[in-house]
């Protein structure tokens, strides 16, 4: 959980996102409840994060078009 936070500090969303879901099938594989809650909290936020990063660069990637 801790490298996913450090990935959310770094606006490397989509890391996080992947780590973690991993981190969440793992948890869930190995029956590790108390993990799995928080993670299940936190993936939802996190692509929504994701989603807006994607947006931002969509929307910069456009106005760069626009300008040349």
């Amino acid at each position: 959980m801790s490298r996913v936070a450090l990935l959310c500090q770094e606006n490397r969303w989509r890391e996080a996102v992947l780590l973690c879901k991993q981190s969440l099938a793992e948890a869930e594989e190995k029956g590790e409840s108390d993990l799995v809650l928080p993670l299940q909290m936190a993936l939802p936020k996190l692509e929504y994060s994701l989603r807006r990063q994607m947006v931002a660069a969509l929307v910069n990637g456009m106005k760069n078009m626009k300008m040349e």
